[in-house]
């Protein structure tokens, strides 16, 4: 009879898949082990975004920051070391923390999906490399580019350093 009316009592418990997975994972918050977690971020990330994005602001749009010369952009857009460090590349030395240097590298991807027309290769992990090395916020610029690095980035380390040399 209780049938007609929808599950029958559990006495309190029900264990759903997520709850299931949380055991089996040792995870203490379930938002560890869902499939799509709530977009909100919790306020321990909200203070983490705050300080990291904290003078962070990036240029005016359309406008590109100034390479080199220690000005304001090397503040938004902090960058180590962007040269590509490939000597078979036609991109060996490229500083790809200026646009002109991504757009050699939008040039070289030319609309495929890797460097090289046969795959990926070492080149497309130096460069992957390279990239890792400048903001995001500043890569976004190049849309291609960008998008590259972000399907590139897909792939672990230990990928990328197995993709073979090629000519």
């Amino acid at each position: 009879m209780a049938m007609e009316y929808g599950l029958p009592p559990t006495g309190g418990w029900g264990m759903g898949i997520d709850r299931l997975a949380m055991f089996l994972t040792n995870k203490w918050n379930i938002k560890e082990v869902l499939l799509f977690p709530a977009m909100k971020p919790t306020d321990e990330m909200a203070e983490r975004l705050k300080v990291i994005n904290k003078g962070n602001r990036g240029p005016a749009p359309g406008k590109a920051p100034a390479s080199g010369g220690g000005g304001s952009s090397d503040s938004v857009f902090p960058v180590t070391s962007s040269r590509v460090d490939c000597p078979q590349s036609a991109l060996h030395g490229v500083d790809v923390g200026t646009i002109e240097g991504l757009g050699k590298v939008k040039a070289a991807l030319g609309g495929k999906t890797f460097l090289n027309v046969r795959g990926p290769s070492r080149e497309d992990a130096l460069v992957y490399l390279a990239l890792s090395k400048v903001s995001n916020v500043f890569l976004r610029q190049v849309p291609e580019v960008f998008h590259w690095y972000s399907s590139t980035g897909m792939f672990t380390e230990v990928v990328r350093d197995s993709w073979p040399v090629r000519g």
